[in-house]
């Protein structure tokens, strides 16, 4: 019977790390503007799912149980791999092709500036839309700073990590003290 610790790092972390890749290569391949849209958070959801059906899947091996901290290990590799694999495919990504920071802002910029002519009901005027773009292009600059995507990378870390306390809060089943 393996541990939480193992089954995580052999099965979980390898599988955040592949979906990530799976979804940076093929939004690269297929369409760029999809880094800019809605679909690039299935991903997330994606990996919120897998690291569920991993802790029931460990639960299921362990004759229904599990502990908090068993059930948290698992949560926690699933989304390190999912974020690291997502700082090593962008910065691949970013090497491979110098100018897809550049078309991913025009996309973003394109994108966020239809939600709000859609939600105000009216064409934006020449000044919202300079500082829509001055604001997009401060953030594409610190998209480049190592410093920016690893403070990035803590913030979402924290936040799924939160997550994960009350998903390893849920599904915890602790074996009983006289078996």
């Amino acid at each position: 019977m393996k541990t939480a610790r193992q089954l995580a790092i052999q099965t979980y972390l390898p599988l955040g790390l592949a979906l990530i890749a799976l979804q940076s290569f093929g939004f690269y391949i297929l369409n760029e503007r999809l880094f800019a849209s809605a679909w690039g958070m299935l991903s997330w959801l994606a990996v919120l799912i897998l690291a569920i059906v991993g802790i029931q899947q460990f639960k299921k091996s362990n004759e229904g149980f599990a502990s908090f901290k068993e059930a948290f290990t698992i949560y926690f590799f699933t989304i390190l791999g999912f974020l690291l694999g997502s700082f090593l495919i962008m910065e691949l990504l970013y090497l491979l092709d110098g100018g897809l920071i550049e078309r991913i802002q025009e996309y973003t910029f394109d994108t966020q500036l239809s939600m709000m002519e859609r939600f105000s009901g009216k064409e934006l005027e020449a000044n919202e839309i300079a500082q829509l773009e001055k604001a997009l292009s401060e953030n594409a600059d610190k998209a480049r700073d190592p410093k920016f995507l690893a403070l990035g990378l803590a913030a979402y870390l924290a936040m799924f990590s939160l997550i994960g306390l009350i998903v390893a809060a849920v599904t915890k089943k602790n074996r009983p003290e006289f078996q």
